[in-house]
């Protein structure tokens, strides 16, 4: 299809989408084969993170509340604890059950943002492949080996997205806005970066509606259902704690962290400022902590706003890109090889950090050629958003796998834009 009047590409509408059995089929041995892969990856050793949110819901499930070592927390918000506690009542013994789950939550996102290309550039056979690819995803096989937070997040956060670009399409979809409300509000309630997008997430479809009648009811239903999700745990915090906690209290470590330049490594530091201040345990008092923690590295960032730049810029690097020293670990392992079946393992994260450099080089590429797109703006507003966040704070390669996704997105859709004008030029329609 040409260019419209004002240069902007418009996507060819095609009818909706058409599920036959092959395709039921196909998704069916590569769920089996994907669930193979993650079982076989999946190790007994879990990270400190994995060993929270088991903490957190083997809390839950014993009756205990949402508690840390037998005290009340707020360090993490809910949402994953709790489902993570949902599939360990329905099977406490079974080692598959929970991985099986998360490879459904992998598949769910790959269907949500293979809709979403297909919205997005008019093509529903384009969005099908797309949701094959992205199921196979690499990085999302290897999120898929841990129990963390990265699937049922980038899974909510998918939905959500293909909620508000239908809602974008046609405002008076109450049950799209239904499901935007909710799946915004599970995205937040997993991981809390998109929270300060509430507000654009509800307003953005009612102007463009013109602020049709029918699209303010959709957005006061978001609206409400978003506070139904998430009043309960501000309300328990305060009565917890006594004070006003819209998230966690984990927020003051993580901008603490970002004012050093190893913030993996901030447990030094991070005693050194407790020890001054004379708290003991950071869990004691959560809120105090917390409120130290904040204090501290605002000061920290004031008193050198330079080199606080400076350290952003390499995080936001380090936020799209595998941050592995593997030029020497690499060659220590090559020296010891023993065995063919030595080597395999050495391949895995020179390749991953490849993969991701050549993601993001592909990005702003697409995000250039999308420029004129404002059926694309949002998107590419969010993943700059969850950029310049993850710069400033906390970056690391997985939290990014919320938007590793959409960057996929954005790609297929540049190319299929630019697929599109060469046909024209060849058939002679383009400008």
């Amino acid at each position: 299809m040409a260019p419209s009047v004002t240069g902007e590409w418009i996507p060819p509408q095609r009818p909706g989408l058409h599920i036959s059995w092959r395709w039921v089929l196909l998704w069916l041995v590569l769920f089996a084969f994907k669930c193979t892969v993650v079982l076989w990856m999946a190790q007994e050793r879990h990270s400190p993170d994995e060993q929270l949110y088991r903490q957190l819901a083997r809390s839950v499930i014993d009756g205990e509340g949402y508690a840390r070592s037998g005290k009340p927390t707020a360090m993490v918000v809910p949402g994953f604890p709790l489902f993570l506690a949902l599939l360990l009542r329905i099977a406490p013994e079974s080692h598959v059950f929970p991985f099986a789950a998360n490879v459904a939550l992998s598949a769910v996102l790959a269907l949500a943002y293979g809709a979403l290309l297909g919205l997005l550039t008019g093509r529903p056979r384009l969005g099908r492949w797309g949701a094959v690819g992205l199921f196979l995803w690499p990085p999302y096989i290897q999120y898929a080996c841990a129990l963390t937070t990265e699937m049922a997040n980038t899974a909510c956060l998918a939905v959500a997205l293909l909620c508000f670009e239908r809602v974008r399409r046609n405002p008076e979809r109450l049950g799209s806005w239904l499901g935007l409300g909710i799946f915004h509000a599970c995205a937040f309630m997993i991981r809390p970066v998109v929270f300060l997008l509430t507000p654009v997430v509800l307003l953005w479809p009612l102007v463009e509606s013109r602020f049709r009648p029918r699209a303010f009811v959709g957005a006061f239903l978001a609206g409400v259902t978003v506070l139904a999700i998430w009043l309960p745990w501000v309300i328990r915090n305060e009565r917890v704690f006594g004070e006003f906690v819209p998230l966690t209290t984990y927020s003051g470590i993580t901008l603490f962290a970002g004012t050093l330049k190893d913030f993996n490594n901030y447990h030094g530091p991070m005693a050194d400022v407790m020890a001054e201040h004379e708290i003991a345990n950071y869990f004691d008092d959560e809120v105090h902590s917390n409120r130290v923690m904040t204090r501290v590295g605002k000061e920290r960032i004031g008193e050198d706003r330079g080199r606080y730049l400076w350290l952003s810029m390499t995080r936001a690097w380090r936020f799209w890109v595998h941050d592995y020293p593997w030029h020497r670990e690499f060659m220590q392992r090559w020296r010891s090889a023993d065995s063919p079946g030595d080597y395999l393992p050495l391949i895995g994260r020179p390749a991953l950090q490849l993969m991701s450099a050549t993601l993001l080089a592909c990005l702003l590429v697409s995000l250039w050629l999308l420029r004129a797109r404002r059926d694309c703006w949002p998107h590419m507003l969010l993943i700059v958003y969850y950029s310049v966040m993850h710069a400033l704070l906390f970056p690391i390669i997985r939290y990014s796998a919320p938007v590793q996704g959409l960057a996929l997105v954005l790609i297929a859709a540049a190319a299929a834009q630019v697929w599109e004008r060469r046909r024209a030029v060849e058939r002679g329609t383009a400008d």
